[in-house]
Order: C-alpha cells, then sequence, then structure tokens
C-alpha cells in the first residue's frame, strides 16, 4: 500500500516528493540552498536524489529528514552530535535490497 502523498503510476509507485521541494520554496530556492541551478532541481521531476537528501536535511537542521524525501530508501543513522537529526547522520544501508541509488550519484 503507498504511502500518503503517493500513487500508482502504470507499474510504478510515484511519490508526491515534489511537495518538499515547493514547500521549501521551490526549485529555485532549492537550488540556491544546495549551490546548484534550478533546472536541475527541476530535473529531478520530484525524486529527490539520495545524495541531496542528505544534504537538505543538513541544510534545514533536521527539520525535513531525508525519510521523509525518500522513504524507499533504506537509511541508517551514524551518531554524530554535529548532525541536527538527535540520531546522527543518515547513511544509505548499502546491504539493503539493491536499489538504484546505492551509488555516490548526487543529480
Amino acid at each position: 500500500m503507498p504511502n500518503a502523498g503517493c500513487r500508482i503510476v502504470g507499474a510504478a509507485l510515484k511519490c508526491c516528493r515534489m511537495n518538499i521541494i515547493e514547500d521549501m520554496g521551490g526549485p529555485t530556492v532549492v537550488a540556491q540552498l544546495l549551490g546548484i541551478k534550478p533546472p536541475s532541481v527541476s530535473g529531478w521531476g520530484g525524486r529527490i536524489p539520495g545524495g541531496r537528501c542528505v544534504e537538505l536535511e543538513r541544510i534545514t537542521g533536521g527539520r525535513i529528514t531525508v525519510d521523509q524525501m525518500r522513504n524507499d530508501i533504506t537509511w541508517v543513522r551514524v551518531p554524530d552530535a554535529a548532525w541536527p537529526h538527535p540520531d546522527g547522520r543518515p547513511c544509505i544501508d548499502l546491504a539493503a535490497a539493491p536499489h538504484p541509488e546505492t551509488s555516490t550519484a548526487r543529480g
């Protein structure tokens, strides 16, 4: 069963992560926060790359978590007192079921 904000499109699950980008002020604001160009953010099609999720969690002070942005990725937390989330910084669990974003691609 899809999570709230998700729907089945054809055979694929399409989650509405674009709302997070819009909630942050849109692609231009997100691009400025990340130091990239707005077309890059728009090019994600609402699917924020895993590496960018980590950056956005840090930039937002943990207000938006990697789990909220990409709950289809298996995240683990490494204790890190300097990270804004109380459980530490997020890492992608490479030993979990294969996922296309287990590479270092950051989009």
